[in-house]
């Protein structure tokens, strides 16, 4: 015989995250420094100039770029935000995505 389930099929589904995501992280952006706050929308902007899906070829000018604002940075909490951004890249669903996005850990 079949087990018969104790809870109802939506009791297994995950639970849905909240529509501040700014919780799910360890550190909010909202109280850091301003110039902590430019320097991490400068690199995520790299980034996404860097592994944008529409290059044909490595852009070497923003690998580089985004090594020196990486090198640059003090702040471990902008550092860690730049790797979760760059980890998000490399599971992007673009296979040439993914490829730069390594490319641009190896840089």
């Amino acid at each position: 015989q079949r087990a018969t389930l104790s809870q109802p099929p939506t009791a297994r589904c995950p639970r849905r995250p909240p529509s501040n995501m700014t919780s799910y992280f360890k550190h909010s952006t909202a109280s850091w420094d301003p110039r902590d706050k430019a320097k991490l929308d400068t690199i995520k902007g790299l980034i996404e100039q860097a592994t944008s899906d529409i290059l044909n070829t490595v852009d070497w000018g923003a690998n580089m770029q985004m090594v020196d604002e990486v090198n640059s940075t003090d702040n471990s909490d902008v550092l860690s935000e730049a790797v979760r951004l760059i980890r998000k890249r490399i599971q992007h669903k673009n296979p040439r995505v993914v490829m730069t996005s390594l490319t641009l850990t190896e840089t």
